[in-house]
């Protein structure tokens, strides 16, 4: 009898630190692998437009006039399976190719 594995369970497939593509989440980093391989912790950042202008951070030689845009980011965490992951982190052989093909497949654009 064979067993059936997903090669995204793999530990080498998306290691702590690489950098990989979620649908609902965007652009991550995994920071974390279960023991039993199958499931990754990712980081996401994202950058939210503060609705007004925060000024309490500013060096003393700054006027709250001067500034014009500013945000906060927020850091979130998630642990996810591994197979929800697009990897990101060029492989060693046509690195561009292979790397758009697979983006592109998995974002549904082709077939």
């Amino acid at each position: 009898m064979n067993n059936v594995v997903s090669i995204n369970t793999h530990f080498r497939r998306f290691p702590v630190g690489a950098a990989a593509i979620h649908r609902e989440h965007g652009w991550c980093m995994v920071t974390a692998v279960s023991p039993s391989g199958t499931q990754r912790t990712i980081r996401w950042i994202v950058h939210v437009p503060d609705v007004m202008l925060n000024t309490d951070d500013l060096p003393i030689d700054v006027a709250p006039e001067e500034v014009l845009y500013s945000e906060t980011i927020e850091t979130h965490y998630a642990d996810i399976d591994a197979d929800e992951l697009i990897c990101i982190d060029p492989p060693q052989e046509n690195s561009y190719r292979s790397q758009l093909k697979e983006l592109t497949f998995a974002l549904g654009l082709i077939n």
